[in-house]
């Protein structure tokens, strides 16, 4: 399935963007609120008792160093113009506008002070510090205006004391955002490529001095053409994304597909999180464009925290299996397959359709009921009309083009199966005609008519009228199991046989022993049902159902638009042939949504359809 692996280092953010402002949220209780981490204080100096006692009124000098950090290193930047606010008892006892990023003061020797600096930010004069855990500052989620210097905004606090003469304390500030370098790995789908990738729901404003969650979102960064290229050829882009600290909202979840909006109702549409669109490429046999979307946080479950001043790393890693998974996190919708395939109809006319051609073969009195792939042998079924009745045909192609017909003594050949080597045909009686060639074939007989037949798990399994199911190993030798109600369809997947009636659905691993289940779906004439993409798909008067257990059934939107269709599935693609005005073709990724990718109004009464194999 597609998934994402994401990585997260501590480390120094170099913020690209300048406030543009500065408010209060009323709202922002002072009990409710949770700080950032103190700064650790670097005191170089003389350490000796200097003999005077604390809180006698004497003054000392204290100097502050103040730095930036630089680019998620070690390293120390030089910063701007730097508002340093140091508080005593609550009071504001200093208010500066360092340039150079130094200043010099004195202060009262033993007594413990609080310090806020920033850069960039414009804060009023004399504020109190009880406001100060209030204060939020506007910032650019969606990039930075021209001319804005890297360094800002930053902004640092922390406690001291005073404690001797001389001290030299050291403030580095922290950006207020997180850096995010974001690559892509699309090998496991040739073709597919990146054509945007931005940032949604970045915070509008975030807290100087405490940890900050957004209160309200807008669109952030948008990778540039040029970074596209740098997507596609395997590098990485980066964002810069304001702090959004919105907690650990699924503390039990540990599956990637519940990390979704509609698990976090309340919280959805403040989270941030990352999309990217691709588009399949006009040589793949899938087309369209896809939506990749993952909140970012500290894991890919449960973690919905953008941290300041952090680095993370975040790979998107596609595959095709998770195309056929819709969800909020990949909009595969409007993705879908062209394939080459081949049908037949009642006429006798085989029509077979690559990229490179297309064409009709025509079968003079003869009607096809159903063709296979088997192992790129393609094998289709029905009857010849003879002057005294009707005999079976049989016709076998390795491309579509050129065909090899036989005939033997049945009445009208229904249904093909194979596996293990061996071909299964049934004519609708209680007749099994079975061969290794499908050239010479012999008979057995099932004990009751038989109307489907599927393949797996090393058995052939039969169903039809009156409740029948039987299985064979061989096709020969058969073993009858009855059930309630017409059993007119069965189908293999998920290492289970499966049959559908009007009410029930029965499962079995190996043919012998069923269990009943009431289905959800009241079914009356089921066309055709068949398993791929851990999905059960059927067609049901026209109607489109999807399960992912054969039991619980949901009417697609695409309900009455497939009057008698009748399905394959090869590699991950499910394709339908269905009459309306002639005939339609229709591949899909998931059973729900379908894509015409073939009209012809030449051609009626389909029985059959097969996916080719790639030339």
């Amino acid at each position: 399935m597609i998934g994402f692996s994401r990585s997260v280092f501590s480390g120094i953010v170099p913020a690209i963007f300048l406030t543009a402002g500065l408010f209060i949220l009323a709202a922002a209780l002072p009990g409710c609120e949770k700080a950032l981490p103190v700064e650790t204080v670097q005191v170089d100096g003389n350490t000796e008792d200097d003999g005077q006692e604390d809180g006698d009124g004497e003054k000392v000098t204290v100097r502050f160093n103040l730095s930036g950090d630089y680019f998620f290193s070690d390293t120390k930047s030089g910063v701007g113009q730097v508002r340093l606010l140091i508080y005593c008892d609550g009071a504001l006892t200093v208010d500066l506008l360092c340039e150079g990023g130094s200043a010099e003061f004195e202060l009262m020797l033993g007594k413990d002070y609080s310090y806020y600096a920033v850069s960039g930010v414009s804060l009023p004069t004399r504020y109190p510090e009880t406001f100060l855990k209030m204060i939020r500052s506007n910032v650019f989620p969606q990039g930075v205006p021209e001319g804005i210097p890297v360094e800002q905004p930053m902004a640092a606090n922390g406690t001291f004391t005073a404690e001797h003469d001389g001290m030299n304390i050291e403030i580095r500030l922290r950006r207020l955002y997180a850096k995010v370098e974001f690559s892509a790995d699309l090998s496991d789908i040739p073709g597919l490529e990146v054509t945007s990738a931005c940032i949604k729901q970045a915070a509008t404003s975030v807290r100087l001095f405490y940890e900050s969650a957004a209160v309200a979102t807008a669109d952030g960064g948008t990778a540039t053409e040029a970074e596209i290229e740098v997507l596609n050829s395997g590098g990485k882009v980066t964002f810069y994304v304001p702090e959004n600290r919105q907690g650990v909202l699924l503390p039990d979840n540990s599956d990637s597909w519940a990390k979704v909006p509609e698990n976090i109702p309340e919280k959805s549409g403040l989270c941030t999180y990352i999309e990217v669109t691709a588009t399949f490429s006009e040589d793949d046999k899938l087309k369209g464009d896809i939506v990749y979307r993952f909140y970012l946080g500290n894991d890919v479950t449960s973690d919905f925290n953008v941290t300041r001043n952090t680095l993370n790393t975040v790979r998107l890693i596609a595959s095709k299996e998770a195309i056929t998974r819709p969800s909020w996190k990949i909009d595969g919708g409007d993705v879908y397959a062209e394939v080459p395939f081949m049908y037949v109809n009642y006429v006798g006319k085989v029509l077979y359709k690559t990229r490179e051609e297309s064409d009709v073969v025509q079968h003079e009195d003869i009607c096809w009921n159903d063709i296979m792939n088997a192992d790129g042998t393609y094998i289709t079924v029905g009857h010849h009309d003879l002057e005294t009745g009707i005999e079976g045909a049989v016709g076998t192609s390795r491309n579509g083009r050129i065909w090899n017909i036989s005939y033997i003594e049945s009445g009208s050949l229904r249904k093909i199966e194979y596996g293990n080597g061996r071909f299964v045909a049934l004519d609708g009686t209680s007749s099994a005609y079975f061969s290794d060639d499908a050239s010479n074939w012999r008979v057995a007989d099932i004990g009751f008519r038989c109307l489907d037949i599927a393949y797996g798990n090393g058995l052939f399994t039969a169903v039809g009228y009156e409740g029948g199911i039987a299985t064979s190993a061989d096709g020969e030798e058969w073993e009858v199991v009855r059930t309630q109600g017409s059993t007119r369809n069965v189908v293999y997947g998920d290492g289970e046989f499966l049959v559908v009636t009007s009410n029930y659905t029965y499962k079995s691993t190996d043919g012998t022993e069923w269990t009943e289940y009431a289905n959800i779906g009241n079914f009356s004439n089921i066309y055709d049902i068949i398993y791929g993409n851990g999905i059960y798909v059927l067609n049901e008067d026209g109607d489109i159902y999807t399960s992912p257990d054969g039991i619980n059934w949901t009417d697609s939107e695409n309900s009455g638009k497939f009057h008698k269709g009748t399905f394959d599935f090869k590699d991950g693609i499910f394709i339908q042939v269905y009459s309306d005005t002639g005939i339609r073709v229709a591949t899909s990724l998931d059973g729900i949504n379908w894509t015409i990718i073939d009209r012809n109004v030449s051609i009626n009464n389909v029985y059959g359809i097969c996916i080719m194999e790639q030339e």
